[in-house]
């Protein structure tokens, strides 16, 4: 370069020098760096800041509707059936009880022998019947059988008992068959149990017995009757 610039005269150096201060004062001002690339060819692009989450505010549980309590219908009160007159069967004074009968399935029908009552105001105590003062009632093995009261008549509670035709006094006599219920005027409230116009015994066992039944009246007052029954 200092042997090129030897050979010029020095108004061609001062011309040159001038024209290359003049180039540099043209220069265009220094632009700024260009963007780093990663890839050839591709530009960086700036990261983003990163983002700042958003806190929700928490989500309360919808509370839930409470049922409508639904009032109880209040229970009626009870209402206490009012007492019912009860017709009492008609009973005149110093009359005696009706007589019981034994029906059997056959259509035969035997009427007992009075025993100890109380009834229309007057009462009778009588022993035990032994076998041999009674009638002998013969009854078929198996065969059905009812205490019964006449017509217009009957009864509210019974029991029956069996007793050996050998024992006179009825010291062994058993019970074997009971029903209804006992009722009295003068100490129960209404209304009483209904009346029995004829119940059925259970079969009677083989053998000879004194049949001895006893039931019970309204509106009180009750009797006992025997029978000799034989069963072969």
């Amino acid at each position: 370069m200092r042997s090129f610039l030897s050979g010029l005269s020095r108004s061609a150096a001062a011309a040159l020098a001038a024209t290359l201060v003049a180039a540099c004062i043209a220069l265009p001002a220094t632009s700024p760096p260009p963007e780093a690339t990663t890839r050839a060819g591709e530009t960086s692009r700036p990261t983003p800041p990163p983002a700042t989450p958003t806190a929700r505010p928490p989500i309360s549980p919808s509370p839930m509707p409470r049922p409508t309590p639904t009032p109880s219908p209040s229970p009626s009160p009870a209402v206490s059936p009012s007492p019912t007159p009860v017709s009492m069967p008609s009973i005149q004074p110093g009359s005696t009880p009706p007589l019981a009968e034994l029906r059997v399935s056959d259509g035969e029908s035997h009427p007992g022998r009075q025993g100890s009552y109380c009834y229309a105001e007057s009462c009778a105590d009588t022993p035990f019947l032994p076998a041999r003062v009674l009638p002998v009632v013969e009854l078929p093995r198996g065969a059905t059988i009812e205490l019964a009261m006449p017509a217009g008549h009957g009864f509210i509670h019974w029991s029956a008992q069996l007793a050996d035709a050998d024992d006179e006094q009825g010291t062994y006599s058993r019970e074997f068959a009971r029903g209804g219920e006992a009722w009295n005027a003068d100490d129960d409230p209404p209304p009483p149990p209904p009346m029995l116009e004829s119940v059925e015994l259970p079969p009677l066992p083989s053998g000879s017995w004194v049949l001895l039944a006893s039931v019970g009246f309204l509106p009180y007052g009750d009797a006992s009757y025997f029978w000799h029954v034989v069963v072969p």
